[in-house]
């Protein structure tokens, strides 16, 4: 575990408890829990609104990181292409939740951003957010769409 500046012991950022004995690693928040993709390193951000980030194990700026909830309706993806940015696709992941594909060029290199709209109640939903180099588009999307599909209430709360 590499801690950040200023965090002294694992215990100001994490609580690890016994769990079940489960094949994958789930994520748990106060407002929900996910699936921990294989392959991504979980960051606590410090200067973000998200509760937590998930990172390529490349330095290379990919990003996976899920929104609170929020007012949100079928129009929610359509305002989601920041300048510079086309779309590049439009689609549902396995389990029916919908996403926009994004592409852009950052820094010369083409780049791939991919937001969900996973419904959670009347009107609201969370928006998972993926952002990679091009390259690595589908097994960040994979991952992605797992997350996205795995979101649900905490266990504990």
């Amino acid at each position: 575990m590499a801690m950040g500046k200023g965090v002294t012991k694992a215990e100001e950022v994490v609580e690890v408890a016994e769990g079940p004995d489960a094949r994958q690693w789930i994520i748990e928040t106060p407002l929900f829990r996910a699936a921990w993709p294989q392959g991504l390193d979980l960051r606590s951000p410090l200067a973000s609104k998200t509760r937590f980030d998930l990172v390529g194990p490349q330095p290379d700026g990919t990003l996976v990181f899920v929104q609170d909830p929020s007012q949100c309706d079928e129009r929610t993806l359509d305002s989601m292409a920041a300048e510079g940015q086309t779309e590049a696709a439009r689609g549902r992941t396995p389990a029916g939740h919908s996403w926009i594909e994004l592409r852009y060029e950052f820094q010369g290199t083409p780049w791939r951003q991919r937001h969900y709209a996973r419904r959670w109640s009347q009107g609201k939903c969370f928006v998972v957010t993926a952002q990679c180099p091009e390259a690595g588009a589908a097994t960040i999307f994979a991952a992605a769409d797992e997350l996205t599909n795995s979101l649900t209430a905490p266990q504990y709360s």
